[in-house]
């Protein structure tokens, strides 16, 4: 039950309470109180005085304060009291004045304390608009806060992305130097690859043409340098030191040493008795010589000169046509007097370790070191023999060797080249026969092959050298004729150093020669 206590009375002296739409208003006379009850929804006043309710109807109650307050609303809810018009009155009976003075005290405390409560309520209201007015404050404080902090974050974003947004741009600025760069070198290298594409198709279209050469012959020429007049007769041997000087020998009995240019370092003066036939080199400081006086002679360098070193008087009965270095050492020669010899040098007299006796003279020796195999031709024929015991092997008793120079030498490891008479010989160690005859229509005097070229060059009884080209082991084809190369009769030949060749000859001059390449036939 909720009461709402009133001061505003009727008069001075009544007190009034309000209950639901109702209002109920108390006045004590003695032992009488009065009381008077409206609608508070209707726009109903009571109007007149308390002393005009006293016909009315009458209750008698021994209920006291509060529950005489109870007791009054109990009969209005059971609807014994009914408000005519709105409004009703009517007296209740009770023991004493003084339960009314409580009950208006209790009124009063009511009163007061819905006073208190209104005010706390009214304070209650103040507290909350003023926590509303702070909530109000905190949150735009807080929006505020956010606010200054978003600006601070978008400041700092603005100076990050500032920041980043330059390195980006030196970034990109950077990326596009080295993209250019790149492009320049892309160009550069683009470039390269077109010349090298230029050189490699050159260079395939000369091995193309190197392929054609080697199937129709690509053509070398000798390129004239100059000449010596290296000696008083006839020049029959020259050959090279391994550092580059070179050595002549000749009919006039003299040995000259020459630097690479062809400057006269040593003049031997009547080395021998008589002409000197071939002179073959072992080392910087060794060689050997032979001569028609039938001696053999080494020669060895002391204090930047040669001198003679040993000698084997009358190695041979008959005038010595060649003598050549073994690879062990010792000594070979062949002779007039139809014999080849192999001396050993260990001993201080020269001693003869093997002898080989052919039918007829001996011309020229030539000698394969790493098979160790000896070639001899003479007049009659061509031997090959076992150098170790110098058992016979093969040979060919229709090659007739008459000259007495450079007529066997070695095209490739098993392929040998012999001139005798008007003809150039083919012969295969490996099959033991001949492949092939060379038509050369005058007799040959020296043979000289050079390998890295894939030519030899051929000396005749004539003035003329003649370059033949190396198609394959058994084909050859002459490619070159230099007429009138010497004076006289041309010798033989030498591989010089930077290129060069020297031929030599009865006009008793070297030639110096640089081999050259010019066009198709």
């Amino acid at each position: 039950m909720e009461l709402k206590t009133s001061l505003n009375p009727i008069n001075d002296e009544s007190i009034g309470i309000e209950f639901r739409n109702y209002e109920i208003k108390f006045k004590m006379d003695f032992d009488i109180i009065y009381i008077i009850i409206f609608n508070t929804t209707k726009k109903v006043r009571y109007k007149g005085s308390f002393s005009q309710i006293e016909g009315n109807r009458l209750f008698e109650t021994e209920k006291t304060g509060r529950d005489l307050v109870k007791y009054i609303i109990k009969l209005i809810e059971e609807e014994k009291i009914k408000l005519i018009d709105d409004i009703e009155s009517f007296k209740i009976k009770t023991n004493t004045k003084k339960e009314f003075e409580l009950l208006k005290t209790i009124i009063v405390s009511k009163q007061e304390i819905v006073k208190k409560m209104d005010s706390l309520k009214n304070e209650n209201k103040i507290l909350k608009e003023k926590i509303s007015i702070i909530e109000k404050n905190i949150n735009e404080m807080e929006k505020n806060i956010l606010m200054k902090q978003n600006d601070i974050i978008n400041k700092q974003i603005i100076k990050i992305k500032e920041v980043y947004e330059e390195k980006i741009n030196k970034m990109e600025q950077k990326i596009k130097r080295l993209e250019e760069e790149n492009k320049n070198k892309i160009k550069i290298i683009e470039g390269y690859i077109k010349k090298h594409e230029e050189y490699e198709n050159k260079k395939r279209n000369e091995i193309g043409q190197r392929n054609k050469i080697i199937e129709e012959g690509f053509n070398y020429d000798l390129k004239f340098m100059k000449t010596i007049n290296a000696h008083d007769y006839f020049i029959t041997s020259v050959s090279v030191f391994p550092l580059g000087n070179i050595i002549s020998v000749s009919d006039d009995k003299s040995i000259k040493i020459w630097d690479i240019n062809f400057n006269l370092l040593q003049n031997i003066k009547n080395a021998h008795e008589k002409g000197i036939n071939y002179v073959d080199i072992k080392d910087e400081n060794n060689f050997v010589t032979c001569s028609d006086d039938r001696n053999i002679k080494t020669w060895i360098k002391k204090d930047n000169k040669f001198e003679l070193n040993k000698i084997i008087k009358d190695a041979h009965e008959d005038t010595i046509n060649k003598v050549i270095y073994s690879f062990n050492g010792n000594i070979i020669s062949c002779s007039d007097d139809k014999s080849v010899k192999i001396w050993e040098l260990s001993t201080p007299e020269y001693k003869l370790m093997e002898e080989i006796i052919h039918s007829e003279s001996v011309k020229s020796i030539f000698l394969l070191k790493d098979k160790k195999i000896l070639i001899s031709g003479g007049n009659d024929g061509i031997k090959f023999r076992n150098l170790n015991n110098v058992n016979y092997l093969f040979g060919f008793n229709e090659l007739k060797c008459s000259s007495v120079w450079n007529i066997i030498e070695r095209i490739d490891e098993n392929i040998i080249i012999v001139g005798n008479e008007n003809k150039l010989n083919i012969i295969s160690l490996l099959k033991k026969e001949i492949l092939n005859v060379i038509d050369n229509k005058c007799n040959c005097n020296g043979i000289k092959v050079i390998k890295d070229k894939g030519i030899f060059l051929i000396s005749e009884y004539s003035d003329d050298i003649k370059i033949y080209k190396i198609y394959k082991s058994d084909n050859y084809k002459c490619i070159k004729i230099i007429k009138n190369a010497h004076e006289n009769n041309i010798i033989g030949f030498s591989i010089l150093k930077n290129n060069l060749i020297a031929s030599y000859s009865f006009d008793r001059t070297i030639k110096i020669w640089e081999i050259s390449e010019y066009d198709y036939i």
